[in-house]
């Protein structure tokens, strides 16, 4: 790997690098190029066309190296492309580890944008290090044996990027290369790498993989983040994989900073030298070393110096004549519901002016053996009606982006979408 960095790492140009590879293979050694010649990746949250033009009007002096087609998305005259389909290890230099300050920024990592405009977060070599050094345990299932990670995270996400690039370099973790998306694709990564193996995923890969019924060898710890897990979903792959559910907290901005087993506590745990700091709106401020203090977008109640209840996004808190309750709540009970493979409620946009009849909840679900009419139905039993959606919208599939998140963007413009001819029958939706 350090071969192939030092050869990458002398035709690079003297410039910011976005990095776009999604084989862990290709995209570690472009990062690892980018530190030995002292410059800094650019991480996009997504892959998308909408986000690398808003990462090209951020960064317009960088280069973009790929492994894959891009995105459609008009790029700058001025822009090197440096396409990667093969990695040479003659090259100056030596596979010796390289000596890196610890405080040089060595990657600029974006925001999903799922809660806004994505925002760039700088990152040291020393705070990335730490971070990996302070969670090796939950990387370690089997002490004393150096464990595989099969990702089904890209690696320019910060989740992906601490856990299958950064974890690895930094503490002796295996990290499997080639697809990693569908089940078949996780079968051959767990079969490739060496045991023990960590599977790293996301609720919703954890919610496909459990449908598609696809046996898998061995796995000593299962891993997710990016989206609360649920007690069942959590169960259930813990009676059919054999093996523990932990979830990571954390965010861009932080990294990761607590875990949790999800099927024995509630309560989090922060990583040692982690701490967190109340405040009155009821969110907190976490410090953590090597990085700047932030304040998390999410309600949590303090247990103990180490441990903290996750009551939920302070943004998903929705009050309607006089109730509120949270945005988690409500898609709990809607996932809860027999038939519904996915879906999410979308809230009323805020008054526009005081006096304004408030607007009402709408809900998108992939339900294909459900109609509209059963589950709204079965909502009215369970929901207050003052969040009982106006209508229920089916679809073939929700926008979800490479992490399972949503936008609200993308959610209105698939529900308020003008009808086309065979919409119906084409995507399956009703109302």
């Amino acid at each position: 790997m350090l071969h192939a960095a030092h050869a990458l790492a002398a035709t690079l140009p003297p410039r910011p690098i976005i990095n776009l590879c999604r084989d862990r293979l290709y995209f570690t050694a472009a990062f690892c190029a980018a530190v030995l010649r002292g410059q800094y990746s650019v991480l996009p949250g997504s892959r998308a066309a909408g986000p690398l033009a808003h990462l090209l009007a951020l960064y317009p002096d960088a280069a973009i190296v790929t492994d894959a087609d891009l995105p459609p998305c008009p790029l700058p005259a001025a822009t090197p492309v440096i396409r990667l389909s093969a990695l040479s290890a003659e090259g100056a230099g030596t596979a010796a580890n390289p000596d890196i300050a610890a405080t040089q920024v060595v990657a600029h990592i974006l925001t999903s944008g799922s809660t806004g405009t994505p925002v760039a977060h700088a990152k040291t070599w020393g705070g990335l290090t730490r971070r990996a050094l302070a969670s090796v345990g939950l990387f370690t299932p089997v002490p004393g044996s150096v464990a595989t990670i099969v990702g089904t995270v890209p690696p320019y996400h910060m989740y992906g990027f601490e856990t299958t690039v950064i974890q690895p370099l930094v503490t002796g973790c295996i990290s499997t290369t080639g697809p990693a998306l569908f089940p078949a694709d996780i079968r051959a990564r767990l079969e490739q790498g060496p045991q023990p193996c960590i599977l790293l995923t996301t609720p919703l890969h954890i919610r496909t993989f459990l449908s598609d019924h696809t046996p898998l060898p061995p796995i000593a710890r299962v891993i997710s983040a990016t989206a609360p897990l649920d007690a069942a979903t959590a169960e259930m792959a813990e009676r059919c994989w054999h093996a523990p559910v932990f979830e990571i907290y954390g965010s861009t901005e932080t990294g990761s900073i607590a875990t949790r087993r999800t099927t024995a506590a509630q309560a989090w745990r922060l990583h040692s030298g982690i701490s967190l700091h109340p405040r009155l709106d009821g969110t907190a401020s976490i410090h953590a070393p090597g990085a700047p203090s932030h304040v998390v977008a999410d309600a949590i109640t303090p247990l103990t110096p180490d441990t903290f209840r996750l009551e939920g996004r302070m943004t998903d808190i929705i009050k309607i004549a006089g109730q509120r309750t949270s945005l988690a709540g409500l898609n709990a009970i809607l996932l809860g519901i027999q038939g519904v493979e996915d879906g999410t409620f979308i809230a009323p946009a805020p008054d526009a002016a005081p006096g304004q009849p408030v607007g009402r909840m709408e809900v998108v679900v992939v339900a294909p053996t459900r109609p509209a009419p059963d589950i709204l139905a079965e909502l009215r039993m369970r929901v207050p009606p003052a969040f009982l959606p106006r209508r229920v919208v089916r679809v073939a599939a929700l926008p979800r982006n490479e992490m399972g998140k949503l936008t609200r963007a993308a959610l209105l413009a698939l529900v308020h979408e003008p009808p086309r001819p065979q919409r119906r029958r084409m995507r399956g939706a009703s109302a």
